[in-house]
């Protein structure tokens, strides 16, 4: 079998995936984003005073590498950090009044997206294409 086949579901979902992708990523970088700070104010906001370990653990990184992340975010007044009660050496991390905008402008990219994808199919397509997608990333993942 030819692993590079234009009838592959596996390459056509990886040519897909590049494609978004490379949408998405050239969207925030006109917000001055890279992913992984955008990931990290979509999860700020969802999860209010969180902790650095708690971020670090949603974007898989070493507490090093975020703790760099969270002070160029601070740096930048989108986020800011403060010591957790009874412990000096956990800082929660919130959003700060840009940042909560800026985390506006992020769903946007990803809402804009969704409504392309959405434009291009039937309800019924759409529904189908999100359930065979859930399914395989659960089996694929189990």
């Amino acid at each position: 079998m030819e692993l590079e086949n234009e009838h592959s579901v596996v390459e056509a979902l990886y040519r897909l995936n590049t494609l978004n992708q490379g949408h998405i990523l050239s969207k925030l970088r006109e917000l001055s984003l890279t992913i992984h700070q955008a990931r990290s104010l979509l999860f700020i906001a969802k999860h209010p005073q969180t902790s650095q370990k708690k971020l670090a653990d949603y974007l898989g990184k070493q507490d090093a590498t975020v703790t760099n992340l969270v002070k160029v975010l601070e740096q930048r007044d989108l986020v800011s950090r403060a010591v957790v009660a009874g412990n000096e050496r956990q800082k929660a991390v919130s959003l700060t009044t840009k940042g909560q905008a800026l985390v506006v402008k992020i769903h946007g990219v990803f809402h804009d997206r969704e409504a392309a994808v959405e434009s291009l199919l039937t309800t019924t397509e759409h529904t189908q294409l999100l359930n065979l997608l859930h399914r395989l990333s659960q089996e694929l993942n189990a």
